[in-house]
This record gives structure tokens, sequence and C-alpha cells, in this order.
């Protein structure tokens, strides 16, 4: 039967544990394909709507603020008479969950592509041609991967990944008002310490090509 909605580019949407391959797995599979992949580019477009650098806006990516930091905000740009000269304005949280939606809904309406955490899969939701895909793996799997990557020493890649976990289990949290590891959000979760990354990438390859059938190297579907 022919796919009403070949029309429409696909995108793949990864959400994933700090450690368990994610930017990887995305990567490569942008690479098969031969389509955009996006994850830290979703930060730096939204940096320029913003006008801001990507750096200064980095601390609050994927990262809802507490209640404290929430106040304290409020009352550092709320009270313009204080004897106080504030430093140039931060846009902020809200701001950047705005700037951010508003690239990832761009990229999807016009890119067949991969893109990587900041709730892809709940801002996808009602795409026609979405596939989401959750990765998770053993702390330890986590750990040896962080130390690889970020060169840390043992304590302190457990101590990132615990950072992580909560500042993205709080994010999600406020985006979707469900757990981040319910993994009945997504169309697919893999454990990538128990699959090993070359296994998940051709499972997760062979998915694409299944579900968005006729996908070949230059990213082009048919139905």
């Amino acid at each position: 039967m022919p796919d009403k909605n070949a029309g429409f580019p696909y995108v793949i949407t990864i959400s994933r544990q700090l450690g368990s391959g994610g930017a990887f797995l995305g990567r490569q599979l942008a690479s098969q394909l031969g389509i955009v992949y996006a994850d830290r580019e979703i930060l730096e477009r939204a940096a320029e709507v913003l006008q801001v650098q990507a750096d200064e806006i980095e601390p609050q990516d994927e990262r809802a603020p507490s209640l404290m930091e929430s106040m304290l905000q409020s009352f550092t740009f709320a009270v313009p008479e204080a004897n106080y000269a504030p430093p140039l304005r931060v846009p902020s949280y809200e701001e950047l969950k705005q700037a951010e939606t508003a690239v990832i809904a761009e990229i999807a309406s016009v890119h067949n592509a991969v893109i990587v955490g900041r709730g892809g899969f709940y801002l996808l939701k009602g795409h026609p041609r979405h596939l989401s895909v959750f990765l998770h793996a053993a702390t330890e799997f986590r750990q040896r991967r962080v130390q690889e990557v970020y060169s840390l020493p043992p304590q302190q890649a457990l101590h990132t990944i615990h950072e992580s976990d909560y500042a993205r289990s709080r994010y999600l949290r406020d985006l979707t008002g469900r757990s981040w590891t319910d993994t009945t959000q997504y169309d697919i979760s893999l454990c990538t310490s128990s699959l090993g990354l070359m296994l998940a990438e051709r499972i997760l390859f062979e998915l694409v090509k299944t579900r968005f059938r006729g996908c070949g190297k230059n990213g082009v579907c048919t139905a």
C-alpha cells in the first residue's frame, strides 16, 4: 500500500542516557543514510535566534532550573531600579526551550534527519514520519565510555553520569509530565551495553529502512 505521507521528510529522534552511545549511533546512522545530523547544532542555531553565544546558554541546555534558580532569575531581572548593574542578559530557560523547539520543528519539516536529545521524541510526536528511539545502558558501560570520550578519571565520570541523569530527568519531566525512562513513550528502546554498539547500529539501520521503505544512502525514501 502506498505511504500517504511519503512526501514528508522522515526523522529519527534519539533520547539517551549519557554514555549509552547516543551521539555515536546518531552520527553513524545519519552517515549511513546520508541525512542531517542535529545535536549541538540545535543549541548553536537557537543561540543565533536568541542573539547570544552558544556557550552562554549551554549550561541551561537540557536542564530545567530548580525553583530557587527560577526565583533568583526572576528577581534579578524584575528589579531594574535596584542599585546594581546586572550582566548582559542571558536568555531564560523558557526562551531557550522555545528557541530549540522551533529549530527542531524547522529541521523536521525540511530535512530527513537524526535529532539527538532535547525532548525531540515528544516535540515531534505528531510528525507523520517519525521514529523515536531510547538508548540506555548499564552504569559500568556508561562509566567506561564517559571516561574514554571525555578523558575523565573513574569517579568524576560516575559523578558526571549522575548529574546528567538528574538534569535530563528533571528537564524531560518538566517538558512531558512523564518519567524520562518510561519506554512506552518511544517506538523502540535498546540497551547498548547488552547489544553492543555495532549490533545496536545495525538494528536501527534496518528498522529505519523497514519503517521508511526504500531509504537509501542519499536519504531518499520511496513508498
